[in-house]
């Protein structure tokens, strides 16, 4: 199969409705597998053009309107109902055709559009005669924060009502939130007091609700209507589905391409009118019994409820519903049906009166039909003549309450539909059959100048457009024929003389589906569209004026290399003859023509303007250039190059200059950090005795207090005090006392050098030693040793009372800290047990007992 047709298949890659979407892709490509495999489609082999929407209905519409512009007429996806409805009028105006596999919520049938997925009454009808069959009187909605899950939460408000099941609330997801918040706010909201709890998540919704099965047991029972399953270790869920394997659209992406293959098939043609053609009444065999197509090209299939358990999938019920996208409207026959459809198709409020109007007919014939067997029975007994007469009396009551309430649905929604017309922002007029205005909504009153009363029954064409007197005979050759131009574009007159350009889209109105009365057309205004297409082309203009004025290298370039323009200055600047140049070779040598070549491929690849340099020997003399090749359309680029040399030759003196400060800063910022640390050590160290000083100690203290307390260790400090100091310095002088506390910090520096104990100079001859991570009783061995060490330096002291040698008083306390244990807790209590070493003869340490 050398031949291909393509079909673009349109869905979300990435954002909120990628978890969803990736599935229903993937069986539309499988399906397209299997039709290649057997021979394609009428010799054709089918190629997919897989088109992220990145779940942003304008995004989806922009890709559209570009595959459109490539030809590619054939379209499946757009899982949501605002991306269906954002590309829909680009579909139908290209006369192409769009596969749409997923639930929505009806109000809606086109031409160009075939719906595989399910309406609202082939979900929610087998729901509620599921639950009446399985005894569930309560049902809440829990669904994703989007259009067809706001419509599907209105319907089961409104069928719980009719039923007598309790509506126990609704929650949708709000899409801003974070994943975590989602899980929380779905949480409180399955809280609700009720037996079953309907499902309509899409896209990473899903994984939120699913991670909350996983980790949280619920009572409810739990019915996914959109066919996505979910996991659970209980037998309380359940999924609406077509097929017990696949989400609802998943198995809608199958059906959508098989039905275009049997499609082609029938038609022996691949043009989308053909196979339009060939759609209405096809059936498609699969795997879990039949589907077809209706007239409104909405699928008829089986609907089943499947509950999910440890041992596998069991099939709880299963009905099969004739698709009603406009909830059996379709089926009747008034005058304004076409604006009935319309209003349904525009506002959820027609949709939600004529559900519930359906559903009170469908009570009210249940109530006469009783009423009927009961009056059936009583006159049965009593005569036997009077059963026909009775019979008679109440079918011809029942249609005439039909009737009523018909007429007043058509009468509601004709006032809705004139309540839209004067509220949009769109211009809208109603034409009779001679060209007369009968009505005119507000828009165009306001952008035309004229009151109401000043047009109404006076001719459109003579009005708006005078300048074109053949209109109006034309307008009722159209009347004439019922064959008028859908869509146009037309030139109108306000009052105060100013021209309009009004795009329209029109219909004809038609009187109990035969007489033709009039047209109805919505127009946009344009006008501003048109100026900035005028203001784009002068602007171009005076753009090639400039490019034929610049001193600049300037060229338009093809991928090939060839020239298209070339600026009349170019020449000058590359010393050529721009009249014989035709390609890039012709200015440049061949390293660099294949340079440029291939800066241009990756610049027209990347659709992306793209910035070079290059140099060239121009006059003996090397020149640096900067150029910017920027795309012009699919194999075209702008080549805009100036001399950059004295630029150049600048920057790379700069950046010497830059090189010379970035070392000079660098041996500064050495010098600054050496010195930096050199005042730390001053401000924190004892300039006599090189131990911490007391500022250092009193920081250190109220760290390890807290460390301590975070890490539940004990914590210990000593104070120490040199025994008859005073006596010391009046004996032997201060030079001596200086010299004997230098050699008891030294001695201190010795002793305690593990992670985290620090020796320091309290005041005067008076010292003291943090000791981290230390119990009492280790405290107190390290102690001893100290006391001892001092004593074995045998510095002479005659003036002691005790010692011929200088010694050592200690004070201990030690603890595990608490909240109230601060740093002066500490001193205080090592500084008494100081103090009761001493009052008990010296040289010797107390351990503080504190409470």
């Amino acid at each position: 199969m050398s031949q291909v047709i393509p079909i673009a298949l349109l869905h979300s890659l990435s954002g909120s409705m990628e978890l969803t979407e990736r599935a229903v892709l993937q069986n539309a490509l499988d399906a397209i597998d299997e039709i290649n495999a057997t021979g394609g489609l009428l010799g054709f082999r089918v190629e997919p053009v897989i088109t992220d929407g990145c779940s942003s209905p304008e995004i989806f519409a922009e890709r559209t309107f570009e595959l459109l512009g490539k030809g590619i007429r054939f379209f499946a996806g757009g899982y949501s109902s605002v991306s269906r409805k954002s590309v829909r009028p680009l579909i139908e105006d290209a006369g192409a055709l769009l596969f749409f596999p997923a639930p929505h919520e009806g109000f809606e049938a086109s031409p160009s559009i075939v719906y595989t997925g399910l309406t609202l009454n082939q979900q929610l009808l087998p729901l509620f005669h599921w639950m009446k069959a399985t005894g569930k009187k309560s049902i809440f909605h829990l669904g994703s924060d989007m259009v067809y899950q706001r419509v599907l939460g209105r319907m089961l408000h409104l069928l719980a009502l009719e039923s007598g099941v309790r509506f126990a609330g609704e929650f949708y997801i709000p899409e801003p939130l974070k994943d975590e918040q989602k899980e929380e706010a779905i949480l409180e909201a399955l809280n609700a007091d009720t037996e079953l709890v309907a499902v309509s998540c899409s896209g990473n919704d899903t994984a939120r609700l699913q991670r909350l099965l996983n980790e949280h047991s619920f009572a409810q029972a739990f019915a996914s209507l959109n066919g996505e399953s979910y996991s659970s270790n209980t037998d309380n869920l359940f999924v609406l589905c077509t097929h017990p394997d696949a989400s609802i659209a998943a198995t809608g992406a199958r059906h959508s391409i098989h039905l275009w293959r049997k499609a082609a098939l029938v038609a022996d043609d691949i043009s989308p009118a053909a196979i339009r053609q060939a759609l209405p009444g096809l059936q498609l065999d699969t795997d879990f019994g039949t589907a077809g197509l209706r007239n409104n090209l909405h699928i008829e299939q089986d609907t089943l409820i499947v509950q999910l358990t440890a041992h596998g999938k069991q099939v709880q019920h299963r009905e099969r519903l004739s698709p009603l996208p406009y909830l059996g409207l379709e089926a009747t026959d008034f005058e304004l049906r076409p604006l009935a459809e319309q209003a349904m198709a525009g506002y959820a409020d027609s949709v939600h009166l004529s559900l519930l109007l359906e559903r009170k007919n469908q009570k009210q014939k249940e109530i006469e039909k009783e009423l009927h067997r009961y009056q059936h029975e009583l006159e049965d007994r009593v005569r036997e003549r009077t059963l026909s007469l009775e019979l008679s009396r109440q079918k011809l009551e029942s249609e005439i309450h039909q009737r009523e309430l018909l007429e007043e649905a058509v009468g509601e929604s004709q006032r809705r539909f004139r309540q839209i017309l004067e509220h949009t922002s769109l211009v809208a007029v109603v034409l009779d059959q001679r060209g007369c205005i009968v009505y005119a909504n507000q828009t165009l009153l306001q952008k035309t100048g004229w009151k109401r009363s000043e047009i109404i029954e006076r001719n459109w064409f003579e009005q708006f457009v005078p300048q074109r007197p053949e209109l109006p005979e034309k307008y009722l050759a159209a009347m004439r024929s019922g064959k008028i131009k859908p869509k146009l574009e037309q030139t109108i007159r306000t009052k105060a003389g100013e021209t309009l350009i009004l795009r329209w889209s029109n219909t004809l109105l038609m009187e109990g589906g035969q007489e033709i009365t009039g047209v109805v057309s919505i127009g946009e205004d344009i006008t501003q569209q048109r100026e900035a297409a005028e203001a784009l082309r002068r602007s171009e203009e005076k753009l090639r004026t400039l490019f034929s004025s610049m001193t600049d290298v300037i060229l338009v370039i093809r991928d090939d290399g060839s020239l298209d323009e070339v600026a009349p200055t170019t020449s000058d600047l590359l010393k050529q003859k721009g009249a014989d140049a035709a390609t890039l070779a012709d200015f440049f040598p061949k390293e660099q023509t294949e340079f440029f070549l291939g800066s241009i491929q990756k610049a027209l690849h990347v659709h992306q303007p793209l910035t070079v340099e290059y140099s060239l020997i121009v006059d003996g003399v090397e020149h640096w250039f900067e150029a910017r090749i920027s795309p012009l359309s699919a194999n075209t680029v702008l080549f805009i190059a100036r001399d950059a040399t004295e630029r150049m030759l600048a920057q790379r003196a700069l950046h010497a200059a830059n090189v010379e400060l970035e070392r000079r800063v660098k041996d500064r910022t050495k010098e600054l950090q050496s010195a930096n640390a050199r005042l730390i050590e001053l401000a924190t160290r004892d300039e006599l005795t090189g131990v911490a000083n007391r500022r250092l100690f009193n920081e250190t203290l109220d760290a390890e207090i807290r460390r301590a307390r975070r890490d539940k260790r004990s914590l210990s400090l000593l104070f120490c005090d040199v025994d008859y100091f005073k006596k010391y310095n009046d004996r032997y002088g201060h030079q001596a006392g200086d010299e004997c506390l230098i050699k008891i910090g030294h001695l201190l520096a010795a002793l305690f050098r593990r992670a985290g104990e620090l020796p320091a100079r309290y005041g005067g001859e008076e010292f003291a030693v943090i000791l981290p991570g230390t119990d009492a009783f280790q405290a107190l061995l390290l102690a001893e040793k100290l006391r001892a060490d001092v004593e074995a330096l045998q510095i002479r002291h005659e003036e002691s009372d005790i010692s011929q040698w200088v010694t050592l008083s200690i004070g201990i306390v030690s603890i595990l800290p608490r909240a109230k244990h601060t740093s002066a807790f500490f001193i205080h209590e090592a500084d008494n047990a100081l103090y009761r070493s001493k009052e008990e003869g010296r040289n010797r340490i107390t351990v503080a007992e504190p409470e």
